[in-house]
């Protein structure tokens, strides 16, 4: 009965996380980023490692343009571990960055990490098809 118990709590706890990434991700669609923000660091700091609440962080760094913050963010997200979606998007957004800092090497290889994730991840494609054009 003990190891019931134990698995049902487990189980609950992780659908509340699921849960609460949910809503920040429905906030940060809608342009709402500090309260997505919010929510996401909330969860962050009671689960500091729930790979989730740090692509949140990071990818709302990223929407501020906030690119630095949002690296180191994305780079601790992937160290944690996440849903292999989740992670082609850090990847994804970390190739963007680098773009912009103009370091191509290190934006190829994070691109092609995240179409090897997902091969149907179009906007990692085009940002490859830019860097072959350069």
């Amino acid at each position: 009965m003990e190891k019931s118990k134990k698995a049902l709590d487990l189980l609950d706890e992780y659908l509340r996380k699921k849960h609460t990434i949910a809503q920040a991700k429905s906030l940060c669609v809608e342009g709402k980023h500090d309260e997505a923000y919010r929510i996401a660091d909330d969860l962050r700091q009671k689960n500091p490692d729930f790979g989730l609440a740090y692509f949140m962080l990071g990818t709302i760094e990223m929407h501020k343009e906030h690119y630095d913050k949002g690296e180191e963010l994305l780079d601790r997200a992937v160290q944690l571990g996440l849903p292999d979606d989740d992670k082609a998007w850090a990847f994804h957004n970390l190739g963007i960055s680098s773009l912009r800092k103009q370091d191509f090497e290190k934006a190829r290889g994070f691109l092609e990490k995240a179409v090897g994730l997902n091969p149907n991840l179009e906007e990692s494609k085009r940002a490859l098809k830019f860097l072959d054009d350069l």
